[in-house]
């Protein structure tokens, strides 16, 4: 049997191989448009997410208290106790939200200072006063009562000297603040 060649069927088939490229070419187009139409549903829906989430970091106040009485002149595995706290407040600015205000104070029984934390990169050095919590606590209730954010925390970062627990009364303390306690001293053995 022999072949013959017919033109019109030649030309059929390289019309259908075009009209294969052309639908290829149109399935592609179609499939990234379908793709880029999911990601601006999936953005879409997740912005009020993300608006909210900077929202919520922009109500949101930390007030970060630094103990520098004078036993955290004491060195503990060759590090100075008020170094260590300094080291771990600045840890905790690092892990903050940008858009959270952050407020940070040393204090004693002298009283309490409030540090502008950007400017100083140097960790502030200890005192020669005792502890006084009552000091501190009040002071940081007092700013937290001023604050107009909606979220609130004060962290203190101290070696928890005993001696610094006096009778001190702090009163109308904000039940919706958060107070957490970062412990540096060195537990007593007997």
């Amino acid at each position: 049997a022999r072949q013959i060649d017919i033109g019109s069927v030649r030309f059929l088939q390289q019309v259908l191989k075009e009209h294969n490229r052309m639908r290829r070419l149109r399935e592609l187009l179609l499939l990234a448009a379908r793709v880029i139409t999911v990601l601006l549903l999936a953005m879409l829906f997740a912005r009020p997410f993300l608006d909210q989430t900077a929202a919520k970091a922009g109500q949101r106040e930390v007030i970060l208290m630094l103990d520098r009485s004078a036993s955290t002149w004491l060195t503990r595995n060759g590090d100075a106790v008020i170094e260590k706290e300094y080291d771990a407040l600045l840890d905790e600015i690092d892990a903050l939200h940008e858009e959270t205000a952050i407020r940070v104070a040393v204090f004693d029984a002298a009283g309490v200072k409030e540090l502008d934390w950007q400017e100083n990169a140097e960790a502030p050095t200890a005192s020669f006063a005792a502890t006084d919590y009552g000091k501190a606590i009040g002071w940081a209730r007092d700013a937290a009562q001023q604050s107009p954010r909606l979220q609130k925390e004060i962290v203190v970062f101290t070696d928890l000297q005993q001696s610094g627990m006096g009778p001190t009364q702090i009163s109308d303390f904000p039940p919706d603040v958060k107070v957490h306690l970062r412990d540096f001293g060195s537990s007593i053995s007997t």
